[in-house]
């Protein structure tokens, strides 16, 4: 709730407090928690080759290229 990814609606009642949550945004949240979150991939499309590259970036915004490939498409 803190991090603003989760709506809550809070209902109060003179001796109960409810909470109202989409349990299907958790289920997601949890289904990707084991990714890198200083890496992207970018993919490049162009008529004849497809680019693609994954990058790690440090806590200086400074990065370095993890993979990197051409697919050249130009044959089919």
């Amino acid at each position: 709730m803190s991090e603003k990814k989760l709506p809550i609606t809070f209902k109060l009642k003179n001796d109960k407090v409810y909470l109202t949550y989409d349990e299907s945004i958790v289920e997601k949240e949890k289904q990707f928690k084991e990714l890198f979150q200083n890496r992207i991939l970018g993919i490049d499309l162009n008529p004849n080759y497809f680019g693609i590259s994954i990058l790690e970036f440090n806590q200086k915004n400074n990065f370095k290229v993890l993979h990197k490939e051409v697919i050249d498409l130009t044959e089919l």
